[in-house]
């Protein structure tokens, strides 16, 4: 068996490091670092597969609805902070006449529309950093319906989003140790962790 080690932040996993993302930030971290494996059952694989192959089409509706073109779809990894931080978002569109990146999902889960998620809101705020784009569409299909939320360009969380990938940077690159994590900013967004 290998475990996966990572030395750079991933987008998609700042919601677990700012704790309100499918994993604790200390299961997170002891993904990334090669100490845990990371173990999904069929359902969530199955799940998981269903979404990569409802992308395309998912992004194909809400150009539809929305009445746009979605282009530069999965076409790339862009890194940012120096390399720190690696984002692959789903696309880029103009939006109310602005350049807008574009995070797509599928999802069919009873606990609520992932576009209220604050995971994926870390996500999108991490790629407005990567871009420079004052917004991002995080959209897609939800219960076989289009649905879609614009986020603006907060620059508090990306200031927090920059301390935080700084620090687990230095954690998975063994410059510092565990204990340094920043659990401050944990607590800024989940203070019951």
């Amino acid at each position: 068996m290998t475990i996966k080690t990572r030395n750079t932040v991933i987008a998609s996993s700042l919601g677990s490091y700012f704790g309100v993302g499918f994993n604790d930030p200390l299961t997170q971290l002891e993904m990334d670092l090669g100490e845990r494996e990371v173990v999904f059952d069929k359902d969530s694989e199955w799940r998981m597969e269903i979404g990569r192959l409802m992308e395309d089409a998912s992004l194909n509706v809400i150009e539809k609805a929305l009445d746009i073109r979605i282009i530069n779809r999965n076409i790339s990894v862009v890194e940012t902070l120096d390399g720190k931080l690696r984002c692959k978002f789903d696309g880029e569109t103009f939006y109310n006449g602005e350049e807008t990146v574009v995070e797509n999902k599928y999802s069919n889960a009873k606990s609520g529309v992932f576009t209220e998620d604050k995971g994926y809101h870390f996500q999108c705020q991490a790629y407005m950093l990567a871009t420079g784009y004052k917004q991002a569409l995080l959209c897609g299909m939800y219960q076989g319906a289009p649905v879609w939320k614009l986020i603006k360009r907060d620059e508090d969380m990306i200031a927090d989003i920059t301390e935080m990938v700084q620090a687990v940077y230095e954690i998975l690159n063994g410059f510092k140790g565990k204990e340094d994590f920043p659990y401050h900013l944990v607590e800024k967004y989940n203070p019951s962790l």
